[in-house]
């Protein structure tokens, strides 16, 4: 897994950036507690939703025609593996304390899971950080994979200030 690239994108400008509001999608959600409040939303096109799920289950590629419970279990568990990594970087980074809550997903159009996620929030942030995940199994091609992390405001706030902080001092906690 590689995070190849990450945006910091308005909120409204989200459905847009991940390829229409109109687009279905299946949204994976995983809140986060601790010291930030917001969540981790991984945003997966429905062809490639269901793709990645016959890749996930050991399956001939292209056997999948809808997102029942097995296959839904599978994307809702990587949701949970891809938060769980992100938000581990940013603790270790940040030594704030980070919780993962359980994750829940929905298929829908990209807006509709979007406002979904946002209305969870008191007073999300101003944006979002938009990363591109890459995942590769097995013997398997890579796929790529959008993940929004949306925080309250506060939170997007301390996050950025201590980031902010530790290129400050340097990566050795030295001034620089």
């Amino acid at each position: 897994m590689s995070f190849p690239e990450t945006k910091l994108i308005p909120l409204g400008e989200v459905a847009c950036a991940l390829g229409g509001e109109e687009l279905p999608v299946c949204g994976v959600f995983v809140g986060i507690a601790g010291d930030i409040l917001g969540g981790a939303l991984l945003l997966l096109p429905r062809d490639t939703a269901l793709g990645f799920s016959d890749m996930l289950l050991g399956r001939e590629a292209g056997s999948t025609s809808q997102l029942g419970e097995e296959e839904i279990s599978a994307l809702r568990e990587t949701g949970n593996i891809l938060a769980a990594s992100f938000t581990a970087s940013i603790a270790d980074e940040t030594s704030l304390d980070v919780r993962l809550k359980v994750p829940e997903a929905r298929v829908d159009m990209c807006v509709a899971v979007v406002d979904s996620v946002l209305a969870g929030f008191s007073q999300p942030g101003a944006h979002a950080l938009l990363i591109e995940a890459d995942v590769f199994y097995a013997d398997r091609e890579q796929v790529v994979c959008n993940l929004l992390i949306v925080l309250e405001r506060e939170s997007m706030e301390r996050l950025l200030a201590k980031v902010a902080g530790r290129r400050e001092r340097g990566v050795h906690g030295k001034a620089e």
